[in-house]
């Protein structure tokens, strides 16, 4: 998971990497990290089925089981009206 994202640059006086200053940079960012996920393990296809989504879950804290996930899975493509056999495109990652 530390493969990512990269990122090298100055940190802020309390130790955190800058946030991005506009939206556009915001949107380049997520993109560049939903490229990254899409990229990682499987082949690339433009979507993130449940596998590389828990990539990102686990990067923001999720530490649960499998079982754990499938669930958690289940429930966010549910509230967002995904497709969860189609997996996630860079839009709806952007949800997140």
């Amino acid at each position: 998971a530390k493969d990512l994202v990269h990122w090298s640059g100055q940190l802020t006086k309390d130790g955190h990497a800058p946030g991005p200053t506009d939206p556009e940079t915001h949107r380049a960012l997520v993109a560049r990290l939903f490229t990254a996920l899409d990229e990682c393990g499987s082949a690339a296809r433009g979507r993130l089925g449940p596998a590389k989504l828990r990539k990102y879950a686990e990067l923001r804290g999720f530490n649960g089981s499998l079982d754990d996930w499938a669930i958690e899975y289940s429930e966010m493509c549910a509230e967002f009206k995904w497709d969860a056999r189609a997996g996630v495109d860079v839009e709806q990652f952007m949800q997140l």
